[in-house]
């Protein structure tokens, strides 16, 4: 089973079949299974534009968004076994959406990919607005009691990509950022 709190993996194909000696010989699709510009697409065009420079190919991002990374992580799957299409993992597609979802994924995260490199590890945080005097978790959850809903699992703005820092929630009268970002795209 995959460690699921290495965050972000650089994963190909298992069966790739190039020779090492003249790939990439064309443009190389790096699949990014989130929008463009948050952290794990600005990761992967930092890494694309240097691969580019070292071999002299293009990495040309395509994201493809939706599902918790499903979607894409399934394309990636689906792609030729030639190489040229390259991806970008997390631990929500690859470890937490097979450990949830099983079998219905449309594939198999040990079996389908070969893990190249770690790209980054991403903590999650718990932060409260300045003015809240809580400085401390514990502290924190007493001032909270009567106006936040303990609600284990719950997919919020600041972790609904992967799920792992998942709680509780806190009913506010406006959506959270990244609903409004998704409403928008």
């Amino acid at each position: 089973m995959l460690r699921p709190f290495a965050v972000m993996a650089l994963v190909v194909l298992a069966s790739v079949a190039v020779a090492q000696d003249s790939w990439p010989s064309k443009p190389v699709t790096v699949i990014v299974p989130f929008g463009a510009g948050g952290n794990t697409d600005a990761l992967a065009r930092i890494y694309s534009a240097r691969l580019s420079a070292r071999l002299g190919q293009q990495f040309v991002i395509e994201n493809r968004i939706g599902a918790g990374s499903i979607i894409g992580i399934t394309s990636l799957a689906k792609a030729a076994p030639d190489g040229y299409t390259i991806g970008i993992g997390t631990s929500a597609g690859l470890a937490i959406n097979p450990a949830i979802m099983k079998e219905n994924l449309g594939y198999n995260a040990d079996k389908d990919f070969a893990y190249l490199h770690l790209m980054a590890i991403q903590p999650n945080m718990l932060v409260v607005h300045p003015s809240v005097p809580a400085r401390s978790l514990p502290v924190g959850l007493a001032i909270s009691r009567g106006f936040v809903e303990a609600v284990h699992g719950t997919i919020t703005a600041a972790n609904r990509t992967d799920r792992t820092g998942a709680v509780f929630a806190i009913r506010l009268p406006i959506p959270p950022a990244a609903q409004q970002l998704d409403t928008a795209a």
